[in-house]
């Protein structure tokens, strides 16, 4: 029985990148899909295997690290690659904490080989975001009901709302004034709890501007 061939995602409008990626892939037998949108990036991700999304430093309004964490909110387990023009140092401390590699264009075909090969190696197939208590009482208003988080992880938030009557809605807007943060939310599930309050689980929409304050606010409070 052969191995299955790693499935390889390839982002980006850029088309001197796009056959650069793609040839080096070819080389390897990776079997590879390229999109240009990041609605269609959501699509092929959905429906695809996807062991490893390369992407350029820029598609429309996300950049790079933006692109992977909206991939991830859909694969949590995906590897990840940047292919760059630019002078990569200032993403090296945001790829590095998100498990980006970074290649700079024009590349060594074996040198880009041999870095998507261990990126693929690091998978872990069975990671995901883990939750997080938070080490104490943050205040959160959701949509403009009262109420204070619970857990977190980079992924979404659980919160404990007061004075809350009606059914949740399915799309809220959470404050976090203590922090100054504002992130848009779409709930899970929600809860009755004691005195008519509730709780509720919720997902950290994957606005471009959205998720990195938000993992670096899951950092720094959990």
């Amino acid at each position: 029985m052969s191995a299955r061939s790693h499935h390889v995602l390839v982002a980006g409008d850029d088309h001197l990148m796009l056959h650069w990626v793609t040839s080096a892939l070819e080389h390897r037998n990776y079997s590879f899909a390229t999109t240009q949108s990041v609605k269609d990036m959501r699509s092929k991700m959905s429906a695809w295997p996807v062991d490893l999304m390369i992407a350029p430093d820029q598609l429309g309004i996300y950049s790079g690290i933006q692109l992977v964490l909206a991939a991830r909110r859909i694969r949590p387990e995906v590897a990840a690659l940047i292919v760059t023009r630019q002078d990569f140092r200032a993403l090296t401390m945001d790829a590095g904490r998100y498990r980006i590699a970074l290649i700079r264009m024009p590349f060594d075909r074996n040198e880009f080989l041999m870095v998507a090969a261990e990126q693929i190696a690091s998978i872990r197939r069975q990671q995901r975001w883990p939750r997080k208590t938070v080490r104490d009482h943050i205040p959160v208003t959701a949509s403009g009901w009262p109420g204070r988080l619970v857990d977190v992880s980079y992924g979404g938030l659980k919160m404990h709302l007061t004075e809350r009557e009606a059914a949740v809605p399915s799309h809220l807007l959470v404050d976090v004034p203590d922090f100054g943060m504002r992130v848009p939310a779409e709930v899970v599930w929600s809860a009755m709890a004691d005195g008519g309050s509730c709780m509720c689980g919720a997902t950290i929409t994957d606005e471009p501007a959205a998720v990195p304050a938000w993992c670096r606010f899951v950092d720094h409070v959990a």
